[in-house]
């Protein structure tokens, strides 16, 4: 590694540029290498940049689809897309070598990330960090929204190979996995073919697409003063914008940190979102929610069902048992609101109501440690709410 950084440093940085590993960011196998750098030997370059890079866990090929080469070369694309954009809240592409896979970026001067909030005890920085976060993404969104996707596509694959994906019939074994779970807790899946042609098309090409980040998790968002800085964009595509935008509501489908939010902070982050975006119309808001949360609900809750039926599986803060009901109640209550999608939410409701019966005792989410001192408090003095995807406070 230190003779790939020597060689990179003076290809990106100039010719005398030296990289130091000060402090690795990422250690765990089967994802890059990130790590802040020292810069030694350059006047015109940053004293510190972050840098990222393939580990060996599996070979490194540039020229093939898939593979780690797949995962820098999306984050390399969607970084110089949004640089070029002028785009704030993300980290500045300093360079990159194809070669060897590394990226160099501009080193964001942090010392939390949301997840640290979330998981402390002050409830008004972690509210204060989720309205940043909502303010960055909507930034983020609005620099891409309505442009042509093949702008992306473009982008992506000047640098390599692309792993052929067929949208119909990923979504169509969505669809199987869900009749699968249907069948393996005794809920009737019928009437819902139109809601579920629904999400599909959602899903495809339209104006509310923009470059997606895709996984944008606590540990994604790091603290740079007042505002959020979004980072790791291994998995940026254009897609559903709003899929990105419920985040807080779902909550965080893709991340090991999950925890309940109390209604006024999710309220926060999705005003802060649509302002910066400009999803002004709250009855159309209202659908764009139900639809983000219905995707969520299809893509991850069927296969956490079936994966527990067994035993459960704990990932981060809580089990997976616990999560498949959470999402089911969200996608429901969004549905609710917005009075669309109605049949495909009445089966959500009763995956949930299945899930609480057959795992009473794995069921329960509690809020994130931030909330939890306040949100206890409401519930002695309401009574035991019913079981929902964020609580009102």
């Amino acid at each position: 590694m230190a003779s790939m950084l020597a060689s990179v440093g003076s290809r990106i940085l100039g010719r005398r540029a030296r990289l130091e590993v000060t402090d690795v960011f990422r250690e765990h196998e089967g994802t890059p290498f990130v790590a802040r750098c020292r810069v030694s030997g350059s006047d015109s370059a940053p004293a510190t940049v972050v840098v990222k890079a393939p580990r060996p866990w599996k070979p490194y090929e540039p020229d093939k689809p898939g593979g780690p080469a797949a995962a820098i070369f999306t984050e390399w694309a969607a970084l110089e897309w949004l640089g070029e954009l002028d785009v704030p809240d993300v980290p500045r592409l300093l360079g990159a070598d194809r070669e060897p896979g590394v990226l160099v970026m501009s080193d964001m001067a942090h010392d939390r990330r949301v997840d640290h909030v979330l998981l402390g005890e002050d409830p008004v920085a972690a509210t204060d960090a989720l309205r940043e976060f909502g303010a960055s993404l909507g930034r983020l969104h609005a620099a891409t929204m309505g442009k042509d996707p093949d702008e992306w596509r473009r982008r992506r694959e000047r640098l390599g190979p692309r792993a052929d994906f067929d949208r119909r019939a990923w979504f169509a074994e969505q669809v199987a996995h869900l009749h699968r779970a249907c069948e393996a807790v005794g809920v009737e899946a019928q009437g819902i073919d139109d809601d579920l042609e629904t999400l599909r098309e959602a899903w495809n090409a339209g104006p509310h697409h923009a470059l997606t980040h895709g996984d944008p998790c606590p540990d994604n968002l790091l603290l740079d003063g007042g505002r959020v800085v979004i980072v790791d964009f291994e998995n940026a595509a254009c897609r559903f914008a709003p899929s990105d935008a419920g985040y807080a509501r779902i909550p965080f489908p893709s991340c090991w940190c999950v925890g309940a939010l109390p209604d006024s902070a999710v309220t926060q982050m999705e005003d802060a979102y649509r302002a910066a975006a400009g999803f002004g119309d709250d009855a159309e808001w209202r659908r764009l929610m139900t639809l983000a949360c219905g995707q969520s609900f299809l893509y991850t809750v069927p296969t956490q069902v079936t994966h527990c039926l067994e035993k459960d599986h704990s990932w981060g803060t809580t089990g997976l048992r616990a999560r498949a009901p959470l999402r089911s109640e969200s996608f429901a209550a969004a549905a609710r609101d917005s009075g669309t999608l109605d049949r495909l939410a009445e089966l959500a409701s009763g995956i949930a109501a299945k899930c609480r019966k057959l795992w009473p005792d794995d069921t329960h989410v509690p809020p994130y440690p931030a909330f939890r001192l306040g949100l206890r408090q409401k519930k002695k003095a309401r009574g035991p709410p019913g079981p929902r995807a964020h609580t009102s406070d």
